[in-house]
């Protein structure tokens, strides 16, 4: 064993310039590491079509190629264009990649500047995307890499590092170094890897307190740290819109934010706290592009670059897929109907009940009858105008003597208790209450109405483009507005349009527009046209924005969203001083039927031992009568 750590060394000292210029061999093996650790799945080379061969550059791409799919692109005056292989289009949305150029550095960034500038559009470095330069150099000068780190972060480059790997030319190896290492000792051996170390050196920045790192190799080392996770105060400019109810802004006269409160703010407000970032307000958006109608992803995406972060809730504008590289982490999902006037119409269901009821009596009176005829009863009894007044309770003056009769009439009063109290219950529900509050089940019930609709401009396109039959009969009559609000006090005052809203919104402003006597105003009518996940909206490739969506997710997790968005309406003081008193006043309402029923039930009951008192004292009267004319 002791030979053998003598050769290896002795081996590693004796080796030309060109060879001990290879320090590489130790921190490839950090590249696997680099895989696990950022989920890289791709590795793209970039090299210039003028580079020389280089014993470095060929070992570092065989390390990488054994563990990861790997491509090749060359560079030349122009750009990048991929070589012998066609991997498809790179876009905005990839991820997972990890970027490699390998460059023998001689004092000159303009090559490197070219690839930054290149791969900038080819891929979002504010998600699984990173940069890894090699350079190959013969200073020790650390100047010229931070003005490409700088340069790097001026295009928002954030995940990248430099890999420089000094020749051995600068290096001295010394006879006495050479003498102790041959000592093979363990301090020799640990010596010849602090060479080694020192010849490899990471170069680092952490744009948020501009400070640079200039570190010898060492196998723990990180090459792509997570900077962003704490930003230290770093500014992000801040889009906010007053969208009740997930946000309520007031503004100043100088267009600056007074008040502002909701969900939306108390979830901005979340994010910049984790990210120990501070938010800079922009003055009152005049207007923004993606509100127009013929707006398109690339303007999305210009306008996107006006701020870091919008704190407001955007459905997808358009279909093409790059709209998701300005948009965050899902946080709830919008749903769009339509908010209607509360409107009535006269109950059918009370007027098909009296016509079944009364259909049903004339038909067992009609059966009634003809059961006597052919049971041979009594004909002075058993008349239609009797029977009538048997079924409805009306009293009569004489009753069947014989017994089978009797059972017979006491049939027919059962059943004239039962059809007759629907009947008589349907007349009273029909004159106390014969209004029914309409459903609008179906766009046809919405159609119906002649109401116009109102809807915000973006959602005008998505929801009417391929509208057909009763939709496109909606979509004539629509008149597109850029603020909903005013649609839902008209809707109440003139009661001649409808708003075009999400179901949280509609929520929300039927609410506000519940009266102190409990009653609604408004109702939001059960057709969805479309329903999709609302997310804030961020600048195209802005530094962080992974951090941002983890922050995002982890409020969903704990159920914070649910919280905020769902229970927004609660804590509304007009709201809940009117239902304090709808609840107040339903209490009275209901002790005050329980006496009116106790009390009808009372006289009911009364009155009906009164008649069977009656009857029979009135029988035995006249029992007495006959015995006494008897006697006589």
């Amino acid at each position: 064993m002791f030979t053998i750590k003598y050769l290896v060394i002795f081996f590693i000292i004796i080796l030309p310039d060109e060879l001990q210029s290879r320090p590489q061999v130790d921190w490839f093996e950090s590249i696997n590491t680099l895989f696990t650790a950022h989920k890289i799945h791709t590795a793209l080379f970039i090299h210039s079509n003028n580079t020389d061969d280089s014993d470095i550059k060929d070992g570092l791409f065989a390390k990488i190629m054994e563990s990861i799919p790997s491509v090749s692109f060359e560079m030349d005056h122009e750009g990048i264009v991929p070589k012998d292989l066609d991997i498809g289009v790179l876009s905005k949305l990839s991820t997972s990649l990890l970027f490699i150029h390998y460059a023998k550095y001689s004092g000159n960034p303009v090559q490197i500047y070219r690839v930054m500038h290149s791969i900038n559009k080819l891929a979002d470095f504010s998600v699984n995307c990173y940069l890894l330069i090699v350079l190959e150099t013969s200073s020790n000068s650390s100047e010229e890499i931070e003005d490409i780190l700088q340069h790097a972060w001026n295009k928002t480059i954030l995940n990248m590092a430099i890999v420089e790997i000094r020749l051995a030319a600068n290096f001295n190896t010394s006879t006495t170094v050479i003498a102790e290492i041959s000592k093979f000792s363990d301090e020799a051996n640990r010596g010849l890897h602090k060479n080694i170390a020192s010849r490899v050196i990471i170069h680092q920045f952490n744009p948020f307190i501009k400070k640079f790192y200039h570190l010898e190799f060492s196998s723990g080392k990180e090459l792509f740290p997570n900077y962003a996770k704490n930003m230290h105060g770093h500014g992000l400019k801040v889009v906010i819109v007053d969208q009740p109810p997930f946000a309520s802004v007031t503004w100043k006269e100088d267009g600056e934010v007074g008040k502002m409160s909701g969900p939306n703010i108390l979830l901005m407000q979340t994010i910049t706290e984790k990210l120990n970032a501070t938010p800079v307000i922009l003055p009152k958006p005049k207007n923004m592009r993606f509100w127009l109608s013929n707006f398109t992803v690339e303007d999305l995406i210009n306008e996107s670059l006006n701020w870091d972060l919008t704190a407001h809730l955007c459905v997808r504008f358009t279909e093409h897929i790059l709209e998701e590289s300005v948009r965050s982490q899902n946080i709830i999902t919008h749903e769009l109907g339509v908010l209607m006037p509360r409107g009535y119409a006269i109950n059918n269901k009370i007027i098909n009940n009296i016509l079944e009821s009364s259909a049903l009596t004339l038909v067992m009176m009609l059966a009634i009858w003809l059961a006597a005829i052919l049971l041979k009863f009594d004909r002075k009894f058993w008349k239609l105008s009797t029977i009538f007044r048997w079924i409805f309770s009306i009293s009569v003056h004489h009753q069947p003597s014989r017994n089978f009769e009797r059972i017979f009439f006491f049939v027919v009063v059962m059943l004239g208790f039962i059809y007759a109290n629907n009947i008589y219950a349907s007349l009273t529900n029909l004159g106390v209450d014969p209004l029914v509050e309409n459903d609008y089940e179906t766009l046809e019930a919405i159609d119906d109405t002649g109401l116009t609709p109102m809807i915000r401009n973006p959602l005008f396109r998505r929801t009417f483009k391929n509208a057909t039959g009763v939709e496109l009969n909606l979509k004539r009559r629509s008149i597109r507005v850029m603020e909903i609000t005013d649609c839902t006090q008209i809707a109440i005052l003139h009661r001649n349009v409808c708003c075009v809203l999400f179901k949280s919104e509609a929520e929300y402003h039927k609410q506000w527009s519940r009266t102190k006597n409990g009653e609604n105003q408004l109702k939001f009518a059960a057709p969805i046209f479309w329903s999709h996940h609302a997310a804030f909206l961020f600048r195209q490739s802005l530094p962080g924005r992974k951090n941002i969506n983890k922050v995002i997710k982890r409020c969903s997790e704990a159920g914070l969203l649910s919280k905020w968005y769902t229970h927004m309406t609660r804590g509304f003081g007009g709201i809940a001083e009117d239902v304090a008193h709808v609840t107040d006043d339903l209490h009275t309402l209901r002790g005050q039927l329980i006496v009116v029923a106790a009390l009808g039930h009372s006289l009911a009951a009364l009155v009906l031992i009164g008649e069977l008192l009656t009857h029979r004292f009135r029988n035995s009267f006249k029992k007495k009568c006959r015995r006494t004319k008897k006697s006589h």
